[in-house]
């Protein structure tokens, strides 16, 4: 029914004793325990720790919340996590190479799409109900007429509300769907009403099976609108490459935000 593309834990938070994590640390990698890459994902309240195994490293948040030394005499740092979000950090020594995440998750409430549309692009077959539950029932498009082959010939935009008291730290935006090509590219937006503009958060190549991306942002109250909680994302496919099949389609199974 779906393939995970990232390391994705389960959406209930396990109440318990916090965790530390082990997050290894060598020449030009840091790999997490767990995973076994540069990802991360904790709950609210466990730590990380860092350990040296190699070479002369830090481990350096992208705005400095936390900048510490990895090597031989400096062999450990552990940070402890109180709040949701996602934390980008590097090694200042070989920061082009070494680079991870720490995604903390807190309390969590799914939000499902109160209304969708499509335009440009042209409803094949489906409608809101499909995208409301990962189930294989689908919202399908195909193209509609664009004027430029940059534009997004098929954009489904999707609303939602956001309970009062969530999606304070974070919010993330899960979108399960595939194409009917290989040479589609996908590309999720989200409205910022404070600015009036859309701010991309992920783009990459549609999978040709169903399959769940995500991408989360911590201003998460940046992209909800006052009062009523309203968020807006935008999902748009077009082609960046030859295809032997016309009109595509792109399909999705499911839109769902998650509010932390």
């Amino acid at each position: 029914m779906r393939i995970l593309l990232a390391f994705i834990a389960s959406l209930a938070v396990v109440s318990g004793i916090a965790e530390t994590r082990t997050v290894f640390v060598g020449d030009f990698f840091f790999q997490d325990e767990v995973s076994l890459n540069s990802h991360t994902r904790i709950n609210v309240g466990d730590s990380v720790e860092w350990q040296w195994i190699s070479g002369s490293h830090t481990t350096t948040e992208v705005g400095e919340l936390w900048n510490a030394s990895i090597n031989s005499i400096t062999q450990t740092y552990t940070r402890v996590f109180d709040e949701p979000g996602l934390w980008n950090y590097f090694c200042t020594m070989d920061p082009l190479v070494m680079r991870g995440t720490v995604r903390v998750d807190g309390k969590m409430t799914p939000v499902s799409p109160s209304s969708v549309e499509v335009s440009p692009g042209v409803i094949v077959s489906g409608g809101l109900p499909e995208v409301l539950e990962s189930d294989d029932q689908r919202l399908v498009t195909r193209p509609g007429v664009v004027f430029s082959t940059t534009s997004y010939p098929i954009v489904v935009r999707a609303t939602g509300f956001i309970p009062p008291g969530t999606g304070e730290h974070a919010l993330t935006i899960r979108v399960e769907a595939h194409a009917t090509s290989g040479t589609i590219v996908q590309r999720i937006r989200l409205y910022d009403p404070f600015q009036q503009k859309w701010e991309e958060v992920r783009i990459g190549f549609a999978s040709t099976t169903d399959t769940v991306v995500e991408a989360t942002v911590n201003d998460a109250e940046r992209f909800q609108t006052p009062a009523s909680g309203m968020t807006v994302a935008e999902i748009s496919f077009r082609a960046a490459g030859p295809v032997f099949a016309y009109p595509w389609h792109a399909r999705i199974d499911q839109i769902q935000w998650i509010a932390q």
